[in-house]
Parts: C-alpha cells; sequence; structure tokens
C-alpha cells in the first residue's frame, strides 16, 4: 500500500498555485523575423507594388495558448487554481441532478421529464417507459444514470434523501427490471465493469461500501474490501469504468486551527485490494467532489465559498 502524506499551508490554498513552469515569448530581431510556434500560427499575405512585378510575401505570425499553471507538490500530486485565467477549462461541467436526457442512437433520446423516463423516438413518437413505484408521491421520481451499452441504460428511483432502489431497462426487449433499496442502506448506481452493475451503498448518513450487480440474474453481492467504512467519515465516492473504486474521506484534526485531513483512497474492485493512498491538510472544510479521468487519473474538486478557494487535486497513480 502507498501511502503519502501532505501538508498544505493555508498561505498556499488562499494565494494559488504557483507557475510550475514560465512561459517565454521570443521577439522579433529585425522587422522581417517572426518566431516560429508549433501548437497555433496565423498566416498573412502583403502585397507590394513596383513598376515592375508584384511580390507576394507570406509572413506568419505566431500566438501561444495559455498553459495550466500547478503547484506539483509531489511526484504524483498536481494542485490547480481554477479562479485563474490560465485554468478556467479545467472546471467541471456542472451536472443536472434532476433532469437530463440521454441519446440513445439506435432508439432515439430517453427524456427526464416531470420525473418520468420517456423514449422520444426518433420519429418524434414519446412512449412512457418507467416512473417510481410511488407515482403519487411528488417527492420520489426516476432519473437516469448511465447507458450500460447500446440498448439497456442504469435508472435510479430517487426520493427526498437518497435512493429506494435502482433500475436496468432494456430497450431492445422494452424491459424493466427495478430493485428496490433494504430498509439498512439505498443503492447507487456507479458504473459498468464487465457483466456487472457497480452499486455504492450508502446509509442515511454514512457509506457503506460497494457492491455489484450481475446483469443476467440480477443477483446482488458486496465486495469486500480491506477498509474499515464505519470508522471514516467518507464524503464522496467513485467508480471507475476499468473497475477503480475511489472514496474521500475526512477527519477533523485541530478544533482550535479549524484543521482538517483528507484522505483518498484508491481500491481494486477486483482484486479487492487498496492501490493507493493520498492524505493531506487543510484549515477550514471544503465542498468537494471527485472523478475518475482516466484509468490511472482521479480528479478532486475542492471548494470553500467563504473565501473564494476553489482548487483541482489531479493525483496520478
Amino acid at each position: 500500500m502507498k501511502k503519502i502524506v501532505l501538508l498544505i499551508s493555508l498561505g498556499i490554498l488562499l494565494t494559488g498555485c504557483s507557475t510550475e513552469e514560465k512561459i517565454s515569448e521570443s521577439s522579433s530581431e529585425t522587422s522581417g523575423t517572426v518566431t516560429k510556434n508549433d501548437e497555433a500560427a496565423t498566416t498573412s499575405t502583403i502585397i507590394s507594388t513596383t513598376t515592375a512585378e508584384t511580390v507576394t510575401e507570406t509572413v506568419t505570425e505566431t500566438t501561444e495558448a495559455a498553459q495550466p499553471v500547478f503547484t506539483e507538490i509531489s511526484e504524483n500530486i498536481r494542485v490547480y487554481d481554477l479562479y485563474l485565467p490560465e485554468n478556467s477549462e479545467l472546471k467541471p461541467e456542472e451536472k443536472i441532478i434532476y433532469s437530463h436526457e440521454m441519446e440513445m442512437s439506435d432508439y432515439g433520446v430517453i427524456s427526464n421529464a416531470e420525473g418520468k423516463i420517456s423514449l422520444i423516438t426518433n420519429d418524434g413518437t414519446e412512449k412512457l417507459l418507467t416512473e417510481s413505484p410511488y407515482p403519487d408521491d411528488a417527492y420520489k421520481w426516476v432519473r437516469t444514470d448511465f447507458a450500460i451499452d447500446d440498448s439497456r441504460f442504469a435508472y435510479s428511483v430517487c426520493n427526498e434523501w437518497g435512493n429506494s432502489g435502482f433500475g436496468v431497462y432494456d430497450l431492445d426487449k422494452m424491459e424493466d427490471r427495478q430493485i428496490m433499496s433494504p430498509k439498512e442502506y439505498d443503492y447507487f448506481p456507479k458504473a459498468v465493469c464487465g457483466n456487472s452493475l457497480i452499486l455504492a451503498k450508502r446509509g442515511h448518513f454514512d457509506f457503506r461500501g460497494f457492491a455489484k450487480c450481475d446483469l443476467d440474474t440480477f443477483e446482488i453481492t458486496d465486495i469486500d474490501l480491506p477498509i474499515d467504512y464505519e470508522n471514516m467519515s467518507i464524503i464522496w465516492n467513485d467508480v471507475s469504468e476499468n473497475g477503480l473504486g475511489a472514496v474521500l474521506s475526512m477527519e477533523d484534526i485541530d478544533d482550535k486551527q479549524q484543521s482538517t485531513e483528507y484522505t483518498v483512497t484508491v481500491m481494486s474492485l477486483d482484486k479487492c485490494e487498496i492501490i493507493g493512498e493520498f492524505t493531506f491538510e487543510t484549515e477550514g472544510k471544503y465542498s468537494a467532489e471527485m472523478e475518475f479521468v482516466s484509468e490511472n487519473e482521479l480528479h478532486l474538486y475542492a471548494k470553500r465559498h467563504e473565501d473564494g478557494v476553489y482548487n483541482l487535486y489531479d493525483f496520478r497513480f
């Protein structure tokens, strides 16, 4: 198990990240010399007229795109201040929680209007696919999560506090399979790994681990990981398409200074083992979320509204 312990001071978090690499620009030594750049170039044509002939001269002017600015706090971790103009492209897209559309190319568009899931076919016909098992309760609804393959998608049966269950809809067979959560915890669909739907398990106030649902039999089994969920305050989790799970936990370490320790634990759900831990301290608490962006890269977005801190932690493993 690889453990990296990091101390991040308040000064770094409030003033933003220092520049790792300085971008230099070459200037022309003479009026006819222009710096070449491989990243971006524009070409203009200057025409000069003489009594003998018309001469066309091509001058290449270059502009260099702004490079992201970061602080490299270890070999595996970079921190980006997302309020810097150079890092604006790294901000995550705003997530639509209650309603969004999803295209299934062979069938049409899956709609989430009015808390129900419908199919709008390519000819414009709308067909109701599924709805909450409690249609008269305004605080319960269904919402699509992601496509499983070309004809199936996963969805959640939502309630005011979490998920009452989840479902798998097969557009090829027009079959709906809905599975309700037990009373002790809720199931949240996270990703598809092989022939299994990976689920996060949450109680009302705590994280209970991961499980998998066989997409043929719909049998659900827990994933036994070497991590003490009961004694961890886990505030976020994510699952990658290649079978990695990650949890973000926090612990108060100094009430007077309001210091908080955050730990990101990355696990192999297939091998049931921890493959990396990343720990760092901050002054004050953050609202945070994270997501896998590739099979060996994880992004953690940390925001503190009261003093305008918004950082991206980039973990490589």
